[in-house]
């Protein structure tokens, strides 16, 4: 039970909307040009993994703040840059 509450507390929401976007767009990749390599995938997936780590670590902290109102700012900001990076490290290997 104590593992449960651990795993929920590491997928946080910008972590799954990061790994919706970017694993979508790779299997949409795989789909269309046939000739994606299923390591790149299990790669990608262990990076996925461990941003979803970082991310959930760095909104407990944001969010632990006295004032909630920029912790909320600084919470969506993260989400954004998140999800620029995870775009762009799916990017990166699809052109390996």
């Amino acid at each position: 039970m104590k593992g449960m509450n651990l795993l929920k507390k590491e997928l946080t929401l910008s972590g799954w909307i990061g790994f919706t976007i970017s694993f979508s767009f790779l299997q949409f990749y795989n789909l269309y040009f046939f000739h994606g390599h299923i390591l790149h995938l299990f790669v990608f997936t262990l990076l996925l993994l461990f941003l979803m780590g970082l991310i959930s670590r760095i909104s407990s902290k944001l969010l632990k703040q006295k004032d909630k109102r920029i912790s909320k700012i600084n919470l969506i900001y993260s989400i954004i840059v998140v999800t620029i990076v995870i775009i762009g490290m799916d990017i990166a290997i699809i052109l390996l």
